[in-house]
């Protein structure tokens, strides 16, 4: 999403490149993901599912657990969906740390719904700042928009919030970038707010 909108936005030239992404179908790791995908899909016995499958299955029970234990506001506590994934998921009752796959089910079942407005709120003010700050740095602004937008789409499929060290790098990305863009407004008002210099002496004598 990141390149695309880099070629899209930024420099066209760059679809060159956007086109031959077909070509990382042909990477045997990508391709038997790919490929797993159109077997596997029905839960029937002990079948094995695909990942797409098994995740789907994950949260359709995860909800449907909600549904009958409510707890919306403050949810069933951080860090204890996995947990709880014995009570509802039988295919993940042997196996230890399954996690949500789903960056947002899992805020949601373990924080609640002030949780997930407060993590969808970041994003918000993060895009805020972005859209204020493309008068000042245009290209950064659209790449930093991609990067949230890429965020949150990993976030729908992954445990997201298990990558400390990917956390750490982007958040203080985008503090930054953030933060340098609410500066430079800053200096741009003050500049446009300070009173023009009184004309020299010798201009006002002339």
């Amino acid at each position: 999403m990141i390149w695309f909108s880099y070629a899209l936005f930024i420099d066209r030239r760059w679809f060159v490149l956007v086109a031959a992404v077909p070509v990382v179908l042909f990477v045997p790791g990508i391709s038997d993901r790919i490929n797993d995908l159109y077997t596997g899909n029905t839960d029937i016995g002990f079948q094995h599912l695909n990942s797409l499958a098994w995740r789907e299955l994950l949260w359709a029970n995860t909800l449907q657990w909600m549904a009958d234990n409510p707890a919306i506001l403050l949810g069933h506590g951080l860090d204890l969906y996995q947990s709880y994934v014995p009570l509802f998921f039988p295919r993940g009752s042997n196996v230890s740390g399954v996690g949500a796959h789903n960056t947002l089910l899992q805020l949601y079942f373990e924080t609640g719904l002030f949780a997930i407005t407060a993590f969808f709120a970041i994003f918000f003010a993060l895009l805020t700042q972005l859209r204020k700050g493309l008068a000042h740095d245009r290209d950064g602004a659209i790449i930093m928009a991609a990067a949230c937008v890429s965020y949150l789409a990993v976030s729908y499929a992954d445990n997201l919030l298990d990558y400390l060290q990917f956390q750490w790098f982007f958040w203080f990305v985008l503090g930054t970038v953030a933060a340098w863009m609410r500066s430079a407004r800053e200096r741009v008002a003050a500049h446009r707010s300070r009173p023009p210099s009184a004309a020299p002496l010798s201009g006002a004598l002339h």
